[in-house]
């Protein structure tokens, strides 16, 4: 399965609105942001309040007030731009129960516009040239299988900690232009139930939501273990230029019913497995060395 990150459009009563988006399979997966607009003139509250928790709910939106949103991807040197649909939206609970815990009456964005509740929603878009006439349950069925995929290869939590190098990849400020953008940084803290929450010193700005953080290593191929939610660059007039991520095994194991893991998403990524384990016996050694010495 190939990931890339890409760029959500929401055109909301003519105003735009964006987030960068992890595109998995035929499916993007974002967080709220982009769509905080929409809900808030469709009543917010009542609508959230009716989703259940930890339950993937399939076309959330009547097709009559469905937002109207763009999926925005460069390949190369050619950028495309398609149409597209929401078809399933779902409220991580290891996240609600976290933000509840952790960050009460914290003000995670300075100018208040992100509510706390909505660091644990999250929608799955499809390019409207490929939504088919499916019913739920065979929509559900094409996701839950796409989603099992992208957790087999997520990152285990085993093999993340605290001050490890990892990247960010994203769409600042929404423009088009700085698609697919990197920054660096390393894990600054892993936190929340079953870690579902963590902060990285990796540069971002507003339109970084929902795009991927991958573990930096000396391989090609990219180990995708997390995806942003909230940009904390401010808070109480500071500068503070951390990053709030969601991790992504947590977050799927949630989801995903048990028939789907067929997989130990331990065990996974063994290219990744082999080169921590070398790191870690290299650093036994030096200390070794350094304890002969």
């Amino acid at each position: 399965m190939e990931l890339h990150s890409v760029l959500v459009e929401c055109n909301n009563n003519n105003d735009i609105y964006t987030n960068s988006g992890l595109q998995f399979s035929q499916y993007v997966l974002i967080n709220s942001n982009v769509l905080t607009s929409y809900l808030q003139e469709h009543s917010f509250n009542k609508w959230f309040n009716d989703i259940a928790p930890g339950i993937m709910h399939i076309y959330p939106f009547s097709s009559v007030n469905e937002p109207k949103l763009r999926i925005v991807a460069r390949d190369a040197d050619k950028t495309s731009v398609r149409s597209a649909r929401v078809v399933a939206c779902f409220i991580c609970n290891n996240i609600l129960v976290s933000s509840q815990k952790y960050l009460k009456d914290w003000a995670v964005d300075c100018d208040g516009n992100q509510r706390r509740e909505t660091l644990s929603l999250f929608f799955i878009l499809k390019a409207a040239s490929v939504v088919q006439q499916q019913t739920s349950n065979d929509e559900k069925k094409d996701l839950n299988k796409a989603l099992n995929e992208l957790l087999i290869i997520s990152t285990s939590p085993q093999f993340l900690s605290i001050g490890q190098e990892v990247y960010i990849e994203s769409t600042p400020f929404g423009n088009r232009a700085f698609l697919n953008s990197y920054s660096q940084g390393v894990v600054s803290n892993i936190f929340g139930e079953q870690n579902s929450l963590l902060l990285t010193d990796c540069s971002s700005t507003p339109g970084s939501e929902g795009s991927p953080v991958y573990i930096k290593t000396r391989w090609k191929q990219k180990f995708i273990f997390a995806i942003v939610i909230s940009c904390l660059n401010w808070w109480k007039g500071e500068w503070v230029g951390l990053t709030l991520a969601a991790n992504l095994v947590p977050l799927l194991r949630e989801l995903i019913p048990p028939c789907y893991q067929n997989i130990n998403v331990l065990k996974s990524n063994p290219t990744f497995a082999n080169e921590e384990l070398q790191r870690k016996r290299n650093l036994i050694h030096k200390k070794v060395r350094h304890c002969s010495e």
